[in-house]
């Protein structure tokens, strides 16, 4: 795959941005859609081996279990967008509260950036994708520039599966395609994997 330019990255970030305002399907559709795309994994494990053999030097045996991690944490991840719940804060603990209620509430945060390495390309890839949109955020994926082919194939099981236009874009390139994602502000929260150098640029520009 070739690099991601400005402009692309720029309307990445303005379509997941979009989509996140228009609004996520309900807990129980997303956990729909992510157990939808946990069977169509396995139909798919045998391209999913030799992508990672082929990308990443892995034995077949690494990468079947490589597969088998990733529907579990699809699966785990289906379970978590139905149970996400705020507290209730005991009011009447304190004084003059009796007969009052508080309460939280869990929200998204909007678009979060996924930046993941190239050892473990797909489990890895599915750790910061699944529990994201599970908790109704968009998402926009930079695969190691290694192994992009493993991560793309996973995306196009994630739209098969019913993901929604915009929850999910995957953005190929180094880490000048990184440094445009951490620059705009409309990026929420960032999910990183990587070596100590690249996570402390990171933290850096994105002013932590």
């Amino acid at each position: 795959l070739g690099s991601a330019d400005r402009a692309q990255v720029a309307q990445a970030i303005e379509r997941a941005h979009a989509a996140f305002r228009l609004g996520a399907p309900a807990p129980y559709e997303r956990g729909a859609i992510l157990e939808r795309a946990a069977g169509l994994i396995e139909s798919r494990m045998d391209e999913f081996v030799r992508t990672m053999q082929m990308e990443a030097g892995f034995t077949a045996s690494d990468a079947a279990g490589e597969v088998r991690r990733c529907k579990e944490t699809l699966r785990l991840s289906a379970e978590e967008a139905r149970r996400l719940a705020g507290e209730v804060i005991p009011l009447a603990g304190a004084p003059q509260q009796s007969g009052r209620m508080g309460f939280t509430l869990r929200v998204p945060l909007g678009v979060v950036l996924a930046i993941t390495p190239f050892n473990s390309p797909l489990n890895t890839v599915a750790h910061k994708l699944a529990p994201a949109f599970a908790a109704g955020n968009a998402v926009i994926l930079k695969p190691a520039s290694a192994t992009p082919l493993t991560a793309c194939i996973l995306a196009e099981v994630l739209l098969a599966a019913g993901l929604p236009k915009g929850f999910l874009t995957l953005l190929p390139g180094g880490a000048q395609v990184a440094e445009w994602l951490i620059a705009d502000e409309r990026v929420r929260f960032f999910a990183f994997t990587g070596s100590t150098e690249v996570g402390r640029k990171i933290q850096q520009a994105a002013g932590l």
